[in-house]
């Protein structure tokens, strides 16, 4: 391990001499709370520091690390998107394929106190004699304290534009963004498109404030049964839910089982109307939300059409 560091070789490969004690000692990226040497090609990784003891030495490989790092909630669930959206292995790769120029993300780590701190992850093309894009140095840094506040103050500016004040769920802006960062990653995606029942009937006869607590009683449905990252509501009475990378088997089981939910949850009237499709690629997404918001309609016309329908909907 010591010689690796000092430029030996190691495995027949010639690397550059790298000043590891300044990089190490904070010098040129401030407190390195983790630095893995990784290999992009076989997905397989060497742990230089990791002060999280057991946690990267633990996976036999880089994306095994990446997926359980937050899904043993180490991420903030603010954060999630942006993290997960970066450490995936093929955007890494694609990136160094067509540049050399390193990447960043930006997210709050829990700490071993349970804490949220701020840390950035760096991932650059490691320095040797003859650069290879898939051998990387990816490098996790802790930010300071002043600099910490500021990305919190930002973050909650960020979170008054995406998130819907009346139902606490992300909101149109946050769904135009999230789905144009599926059709660019082009991966499977699974959309659940509701529409409320009988809001207008029950702000008509009830007020406005019961018709308020309808909309909120369908975003608590939503994260009760999702991530709140994946739930949307994207008009007065229309709710989106995205689920990225997801098998198709196991979408249109959580899509049914949600329908289910909703009805197991309505009294008087059917909360709300359904409709789910799925598609391979995220650049068939917005076909695919067409048909799932066509099935909704369908699903919500044959409700109206209901005796239930026609008295507390029309």
């Amino acid at each position: 391990m010591v010689d690796f560091f000092r430029g030996e070789n190691l495995n027949n490969e010639k690397f550059l001499e790298i000043p590891w004690s300044l990089i190490l000692d904070g010098s040129m990226f401030g407190h390195i709370y983790k630095l893995l040497i990784v290999n992009l090609s076989d997905d397989t990784f060497r742990v230089v520091k990791d002060e999280d003891e057991n946690d990267a030495s633990s996976y036999s490989s880089i994306s095994q690390w990446f997926s359980q790092f937050a899904s043993r909630n180490k991420v903030h669930p603010d954060d999630i998107s942006a993290y997960t959206n970066f450490t995936s292995l093929e955007k890494i790769k694609n990136h160094f394929k067509s540049t050399n120029r390193y990447m960043y993300v930006r997210y709050r780590r829990k700490t071993a106190g349970k804490k949220w701190k701020w840390s950035t992850m760096d991932i650059f093309i490691y320095p040797q004699e003859k650069p290879d894009p898939d051998k990387v140095l990816l490098i996790v840094r802790d930010i300071d304290e002043d600099y910490s506040k500021e990305l919190t103050h930002q973050k909650k500016i960020e979170n008054n534009c995406y998130f819907d004040p009346l139902s606490g769920i992300h909101n149109r802006l946050s769904y135009i963004s999230r789905c144009r960062n599926y059709y660019e990653t082009n991966q499977k995606v699974g959309v659940i498109f509701s529409d409320l029942n009988g809001l207008k009937y029950t702000n008509d006869r009830f007020g406005h404030e019961k018709g308020d607590q309808l909309i909120k009683e369908m975003a608590k449905m939503m994260i009760s049964s999702f991530r709140q990252n994946e739930c949307f509501r994207i008009g007065g009475d229309e709710f989106v839910i995205l689920l990225g990378d997801i098998e198709k088997d196991n979408f249109e089981f959580r899509a049914k089982t949600f329908i289910d939910y909703i009805k197991s949850r309505s009294r008087e009237f059917l909360i709300a109307s359904t409709g789910y499709s799925w598609c391979e690629y995220g650049q068939n997404l917005e076909e695919t939300i067409r048909s799932a918001e066509k099935m909704m309609y369908e699903n919500k016309t044959a409700y109206h059409d209901s005796e239930e329908g026609r008295f507390f909907t029309r």
